[in-house]
């Protein structure tokens, strides 16, 4: 999906997002509904490739709306960091090449 330009669907679609359940379904952890509208056309493109790649025709997909949680708010500069760092390691590379600071 990168490589084609649909970096929404690609980064939708982040490892940690997708589990497999019983070595043929695939579950899809969604956040909100604007990201089932966009990538409900992309859908049955990504099964076939998933399909393809692993040689096994009867894997299947679902969406599963993850439940956000609450108590974790991220209120400073440097909580917010940490919860985008979760979210993409590579942020701490870029944050040290710019000579970045937190607090401003």
């Amino acid at each position: 999906m990168q490589e084609q330009g649909k970096k929404q669907i690609a980064n939708m679609l982040r490892p940690e997002v997708i589990s497999v359940q019983n070595e043929v379904e695939i579950i899809v952890g969604i956040e909100n509904k604007a990201q089932i509208d966009g990538f409900e056309p992309m859908k049955q493109d990504f099964l076939d490739h998933v399909r393809k790649a692993l040689n096994n025709q009867t894997i299947t997909m679902r969406m599963e709306e993850k439940v956000a949680d609450p108590t974790k708010r991220a209120y400073s500069p440097a909580e917010k960091f940490e919860t985008m760092l979760q979210k993409n390691p590579a942020l701490l590379t870029l944050k040290n090449r710019l000579g970045m600071e937190l607090d401003y």
